[in-house]
């Protein structure tokens, strides 16, 4: 898990994510981490902010997507994975390693 980052990281899907961000620079004086993610088209896919102690990620909405959903970062994703399976956890794609070759479950 990188350093930064806890177990969990709230990760927002909004309209305007750029706005979002200049929002949330305003509002509660986050300060931007790294540079942002765009495709080609320049829609923004990913970007991080810290608000307070915590971070917060950021990106464009796209169609049928979550508005918002919680990144999880286990030293054993696979045991993780087998726990939410064993209380009947429903729909979902199984864990699988993010561009930063890490172990990552998107929660639905």
């Amino acid at each position: 898990m990188p350093e930064h980052l806890h177990t969990v990281t709230p990760r927002l899907a909004l309209s305007d994510g750029a706005s979002g961000i200049d929002f949330y620079k305003a509002a509660f004086d986050a300060k931007e981490l790294g540079e942002r993610c765009h495709m080609p088209d320049g829609t923004l896919v990913h970007a991080e902010l810290l608000i307070g102690d915590a971070v917060v990620m950021v990106k464009d909405a796209q169609d049928d997507e979550f508005n918002a959903l919680l990144c999880t970062h286990w030293p054993d994703v696979d045991a993780a994975w087998g726990s939410c399976r064993s209380r009947r956890r429903r729909g979902g794609l199984p864990p699988r390693r993010s561009v930063l070759r890490r172990a990552q479950r998107p929660h639905r």
